[in-house]
């Protein structure tokens, strides 16, 4: 298997585990839940609403990004 092969299955497994069962993602920081990529460094923040059975995935980041440069775009999202 290739490494774009196994980032892109990686990357379905995460989006798919997310859609079944957002909840099991522990939150992060204010209102937003990190699900880690196996086996490569990214991450998926999202949020979950509740009331309209819904999930919105924010950003797709890189562990070694500033967390700073997230959290800003997170209130400029004004999502925290």
């Amino acid at each position: 298997m290739t490494s774009s092969h196994a980032f892109r299955n990686s990357l379905a497994k995460a989006v798919a585990s997310i859609q079944n069962n957002p909840f099991k993602t522990q939150i992060q920081y204010g209102n937003i839940r990190v699900f880690y990529l196996q086996g490569f460094p990214y991450g998926i923040h999202f949020q979950v609403d509740k009331e309209a059975g819904s999930v919105l995935i924010l950003a797709f980041f890189h562990h070694a990004e500033d967390s700073e440069k997230w959290k800003r775009r997170a209130e400029d999202l004004d999502v925290t």
